[in-house]
């Protein structure tokens, strides 16, 4: 099983995102680096709704400006993202 997903600057825009969201076998993954890419609302919206990433303990959104404070938001009032323990929210 994939532990750590590293897509840093890979260009992931809303449609990535949405896909990443939405992969079945995300399951297992504990902890998901999106540096450097450029996430819109709607996408980070997708991710935090997404059922398939409840084993998440850590998430890297270094370097997402200028979504800092929507990221914050978004994942407080995320059932699914509850046990995340480390969040890195540098430069957003």
């Amino acid at each position: 099983k994939v532990r750590k997903l590293d897509v840093s600057n890979a260009g992931l825009g809303t449609d990535g995102l949405c896909a990443l969201a939405d992969a079945p076998h995300a399951g297992g993954v504990r902890e998901l680096i999106l540096q450097e890419n450029p996430v819109t609302e709607e996408g980070l919206s997708r991710l935090v709704d997404a059922p398939h990433w409840g084993a998440l303990r850590a998430l890297d959104f270094n370097r997402l400006a200028p979504l800092g404070d929507d990221i914050a938001a978004a994942l407080a009032a995320s059932a699914g993202f509850r046990k995340v323990r480390a969040l890195d929210l540098f430069m957003t």
